[in-house]
């Protein structure tokens, strides 16, 4: 009886970590970056319906999703909506999905600017390099 109540914190946790570790991400369709001409440089071409999951962390490619860096993502939507006219449906369907975007971005770097930073006075590096400022829109 004591094993399993040694192994009951075990096995709590072992249920729990892929909620806790699981990190925030959106997932958005090939179409809410633009059209395929101007993405396709940077989304590769449109094959089969894949969801392109947006997150905080490296970006990738896996056969059933692709995995975008959210940073690099607004980069490259901003680079890429200056090729379409103000008017341009796919501009401003690419427009709402920045500003979901956005709001993602801004709520890691405002927690990450709100911490306090030992080593910033001690010549440490500058918070807001590493998440600099994004526009609000395209």
């Amino acid at each position: 009886m004591k094993r399993l109540l040694c192994l009951l914190p075990l096995l709590l946790l072992a249920s729990c970590s892929a909620a806790f570790l699981k990190k925030p991400q959106l997932c958005l369709t090939y179409d809410d970056f633009g059209p395929e001409a101007v993405v396709a440089s940077w989304l590769g071409p449109r094959e089969a319906v894949r969801p392109v999951i947006v997150y905080h962390g490296a970006s990738y490619e896996r056969e059933e999703a692709h995995y975008l860096n959210v940073g690099e993502a607004m980069r490259r939507m901003r680079a890429s909506a200056r090729r379409l006219s103000k008017d341009d449906p796919a501009r401003m369907r690419m427009s709402s999905t920045y500003s979901r975007l956005y709001d993602f971005y801004r709520t890691r770097r405002d927690a990450l600017m709100a911490a306090p930073f030992a080593s910033f006075a001690r010549g440490g590096m500058n918070r807001a390099m590493m998440m600099p400022p994004m526009p609000l829109t395209l």
